[in-house]
């Protein structure tokens, strides 16, 4: 099974805001919530708060950087504000081993920066 990572820098014109993660992540949730039935194919992606989504699925924007606008609805105490969103393909994850090691066919070992994976035997 694979997951894609990407990435996805926020900006407020042509700055990097300095925003809380509270306010990313309400950023990223309209961005999904919008794009939920065309890019997730009706799946939602995992926000790390910081820089990264990941998804099961394989998004049709390609490799290349896209750009999405996200506006947030006015709040008690400010207007509606415009953010734009940075769609990036970062990586691609095989996470069959992490199944095996569910499954307890195989014991993962953590080497930095590398997951390796050796068989076991269960007794």
């Amino acid at each position: 099974k694979q997951w894609y990572q990407r990435r996805v820098p926020i900006t407020a014109g042509e700055i990097e805001p300095k925003c809380p993660k509270f306010l990313k992540r309400k950023l990223i949730h309209k961005f999904a919530q919008d794009n939920k039935a065309t890019l997730f194919k009706n799946g939602l992606p995992v926000y790390d708060g910081n820089k990264n989504v990941y998804s099961s699925i394989k998004l049709p924007v390609g490799n290349e950087a896209q750009s999405v606008e996200v506006e947030l609805p006015e709040q008690v105490d400010s207007k509606a504000k415009k953010f734009t969103i940075q769609i990036k393909f970062a990586a691609s994850i095989d996470m069959s081993c992490l199944e095996q090691v569910l499954k307890g066919k195989f014991q993962c070992q953590v080497l930095s920066p590398v997951i390796k994976c050796d068989q076991i035997e269960i007794f």
